[in-house]
């Protein structure tokens, strides 16, 4: 679970793609080549910046933030907790604060100290769909599906990570048995992403549960097409045995 929600963390982080001067003057500078190198997976300059943007301003709310993310990123949940305290000391009102302090109390496991941030997270700001997107991953988490659909909802409406979004309330309605709610889900999906395996994977199996055995077949075959050629397939083999169909 917490490589899971590791992964989600990443997706949930404001970080930028572009490229940074390496010495920059201030504060807002440091921080953008401190989120430049955790773009890059190279915290230990992330984390040599970003203490530098404390030493010049110790009450930039951000700073605690982004060098809170750092900390968390690397599995120090503690420290990286002590940080996004410090930011929401500053303003009660920092989101990302709530949000990376979500993420470290789920990777250990305090899941409903999770979910009150990030409810104070969405209290604080209306546009922050990471925090309904891991609102949702924690009810699902907790097998409260209805509520998982509603936050996963929210976050596709604010069209935010559209693809891992739609195979998230896809699966969490494969679950509840709505197949035709998760075949138009991962169809959503293969529109954006037509080589994505997982949802053809997942919507064989739906057009199986309804009878649609031809459909079903046919997504077999394109995931077939798709997967690495190893043989046998042990994903395509997978999805064969589930959807119990003539091949």
């Amino acid at each position: 679970m917490v490589k899971f929600f590791k992964i989600l963390f990443i997706f949930c982080l404001f970080i930028e793609s572009a490229s940074y001067p390496s010495f920059a003057q201030t504060v807002e500078g440091y921080l953008r080549t401190a989120e430049s190198a955790i773009d890059r997976g190279d915290y230990k300059t992330a984390m040599v910046v970003a203490n530098k943007a404390i030493s010049i301003n110790k009450e930039f709310v951000q700073s605690y933030c982004v060098r809170g993310n750092i900390f968390t990123l690397q599995g120090n949940y503690l420290r990286g907790i002590e940080d996004y305290n410090t930011a929401i000391g500053l303003d009660k009102q920092c989101a990302d604060a709530y949000v990376g302090r979500a993420y470290a109390k789920t990777a250990q496991n305090d899941l409903s100290g999770a979910v009150e941030d990030c409810d104070l997270a969405l209290k604080a700001s209306d546009n922050i769909p990471q925090a309904y997107a891991l609102r949702g991953s924690i009810h699902a988490a907790n097998h409260n599906m209805n509520s998982a659909i509603d936050d996963f909802t929210k976050a596709i409406n604010a069209k935010y990570r559209l693809v891992d979004m739609y195979l998230r309330r896809g699966e969490v309605y494969l679950y509840q048995e709505r197949y035709e709610l998760a075949i138009d889900d991962f169809t959503e999906i293969i529109t954006i992403d037509p080589k994505n395996e997982r949802a053809y994977s997942n919507r064989a199996f739906a057009y199986a549960r309804i009878g649609k055995n031809s459909l079903a077949l046919w997504d077999i075959r394109k995931l077939e097409s798709l997967v690495v050629k190893v043989e046998p397939s042990a994903l395509v083999n997978e999805v064969k045995d589930r959807v119990d169909v003539s091949y």
